[in-house]
């Protein structure tokens, strides 16, 4: 900003020509007023203006268009890779990702162990990691 008040300055300076240029108190006026200027249009308006306004990156509480079709996608093949499990696979993950059970917790419901609980969900979580990224590998 200092650069661009100085080179306004001898701008507004050499338009005068009737005037001393290198009359020093002349061209601390000017730097003055382009300096007071400036504060009031920055008072006005506290957000500069960018040329380049297609480049600025607005914060939204949403997201965009494409990050809620990504996300949508995404949440389909989860689906999709959880649903393709064996039936005692998929209630452990879901137990524990989704209830927030302990593998201890999800043995006394299904009657295993917890080491079995937790190769169950394991498994499960590989499993569904494998095909999701078959599915992106696919698009």
């Amino acid at each position: 900003m200092a650069e661009d008040l100085t080179q306004e300055t001898f701008f507004r300076a050499v338009e005068f020509r009737h005037l001393p240029l290198m009359h020093r108190g002349y061209l601390f006026r000017i730097a003055r007023n382009l300096a007071i200027d400036e504060a009031r249009r920055r008072k006005r308006a506290p957000f500069a203006m960018s040329a380049d306004a297609y480049r600025i990156e607005v914060a939204l509480d949403a997201p965009s268009p494409e990050e809620a079709l990504i996300a949508k996608e995404n949440a389909a093949r989860a689906a999709a890779a959880i649903a393709s499990l064996p039936e005692h696979k998929r209630r452990a993950l879901l137990l524990f990702k989704i209830e927030g059970l302990s593998y201890r917790e999800i043995g006394k419901l299904m009657g295993k162990s917890h080491r079995t609980v937790q190769e169950y969900v394991s498994d499960a979580i590989a499993q569904c990691h494998r095909m999701v990224m078959a599915e992106e590998d696919d698009v």
